[in-house]
């Protein structure tokens, strides 16, 4: 049995059932990592806010 697999802007690819598993986990590890990009964006925003804060206060942040 073969699984097509369309991936947007590409030609389908026909894959073995063997090979759907992997592509999954792929997909999954994919989705995982815009995950933490979004996460890792969200925290350097709230650092320079902080950063903002502390300066205008007067504060110094260790290094």
């Amino acid at each position: 049995m073969q699984y097509q697999l369309r991936v947007q802007g590409q030609k389908a690819r026909y894959l073995k059932a063997a090979q759907v598993a992997e592509m999954r986990a792929a997909i999954e590890r994919g989705k995982q990592l815009k995950q933490l990009e979004r996460e890792q964006q969200r925290l350097r925003a709230k650092m320079a806010q902080l950063v903002a804060n502390t300066a205008e206060l007067g504060l110094e942040l260790p290094d």
